[in-house]
């Protein structure tokens, strides 16, 4: 069997063998106010709750739970004090823009990231800040393969003559 095929069974019998508990974590809505200290999220309310003690697979679930719900809590902090927070398309096509000046394949990853935060905002322009990051982003990453392909274009003449 091939590399693909057992990844593909491999996971077909994981996304089969998940129990209710694990389910009903998955099922558990994204913009539900929890407390990042409730105590329906600890181990031990949730064991007392079934009646057993958890699975590995069902504690590794309930830590990834509990990790969103702290982080819905600490955005909607951030939003209730005022901050924007910063949209991560923009650091990263900065990021990718800065880097393209040491290898320029990032600098098509700056533009797709860039146009991609630019219609992020343009859809949600009250909670996220970075769009000045973003052009930067683009104009960066822009500015590098355009001058990579001038440089091709002017060796390439040079040589050809």
């Amino acid at each position: 069997m091939s590399f693909y095929t057992k990844f593909f069974l491999l996971t077909i019998l994981f996304a089969f063998t998940l129990t209710p508990v694990q389910a009903a974590f998955v099922a558990l809505p994204v913009a539900q106010e929890v407390e990042s200290e409730s105590p329906q999220l600890e181990r031990a309310y949730v064991e007392q709750q079934l009646g057993r003690k958890l699975k590995f697979k069902e504690r590794i679930a309930l830590s990834i739970v509990r990790g969103k719900a702290k982080r819905q809590n600490r955005r909607a902090a951030k939003i209730a004090a005022g901050e924007k927070p910063v949209d991560g398309y923009a650091v990263a096509s900065l990021v990718c823009g800065i880097l393209a000046f040491f290898t320029v394949i990032t600098g098509v990853a700056a533009i797709v990231l860039g146009i991609i935060a630019l219609g992020r905002f343009k859809r949600d322009p009250q909670f996220r800040t970075g769009k000045g990051m973003a052009i930067a982003g683009i104009i960066t990453g822009s500015l590098v393969i355009i001058g990579f392909l001038a440089l091709i274009a002017f060796f390439g003449a040079f040589m050809g003559s």
